[in-house]
């Protein structure tokens, strides 16, 4: 477990022995944590380096937020985007950073949902430290904040009704995996228990 702080805010991240090969990083999505990418990780990390880390907000990246200092990358500024400590430029910004702090590029960028849409975005306004994207199930990065603000409130309500017994349920479980996999990855790789706590 490591941390470093990138615009003001700790963030944890988790880097496999570095090898002579292009690096993996592992960009997980919203409400999620780094565990997520823990069983692709496991297979990849013996022939390549994988960092996975915790978006600012999420997992063990969640601590501080009040110090983070805003802005968003110059090519960014361009487009006219939103200057949302939570859009997608300013989740590119860390993210660049995080790559140039660790040495890491040229680096392959795996986004899932939310996470490929900052890698797709972090391509673009870091070209030399990436040297592709890889996305699963993720948006073409389009930022509508009235929308995005309406999900995310939305999800936090959902969250506050939650009740904690609910994933022992033998039910959920099956409606919302099993029904659709071949094997169910256990709760722990998603940070269900762990890192879903407001």
């Amino acid at each position: 477990m490591a941390t470093t702080t990138l615009f003001g805010v700790p963030h944890f991240y988790s880097l496999t022995a570095h090898s002579a090969a292009d690096p993996f990083v592992f960009i997980h999505g919203w409400l999620l944590s780094h565990k997520y990418w823990q069983p692709v990780i496991e297979d990849l990390s013996a022939a390549y380096p994988c960092l996975a880390y915790d978006l600012r907000g999420f997992g063990e990246s969640r601590y501080q937020i009040q110090k983070f200092q805003p802005g968003i990358p110059s090519r960014a500024q361009s487009l006219s985007c939103s200057s949302s400590p939570y859009g997608l430029a300013a989740y590119a910004r860390d993210l660049g950073a995080l790559i140039g702090a660790l040495k890491l590029n040229p680096a392959w960028l795996v986004g899932h949902s939310l996470g490929g849409s900052i890698a797709l975005w972090t391509a673009y306004c870091y070209p030399h430290l990436v040297k592709g994207v890889i996305c699963l199930n993720a948006g073409g990065g389009l930022y509508i904040e009235r929308e995005f603000r309406q999900f995310r409130q939305l999800g936090q309500q959902i969250l506050k009704l939650r009740f904690p017994w609910l994933r022992h349920i033998p039910l959920i479980p099956f409606m919302f995996s099993r029904s659709m996999v071949a094997q169910p990855l256990s709760y722990q790789w998603g940070g269900v228990s762990d890192y879903m706590t407001y």
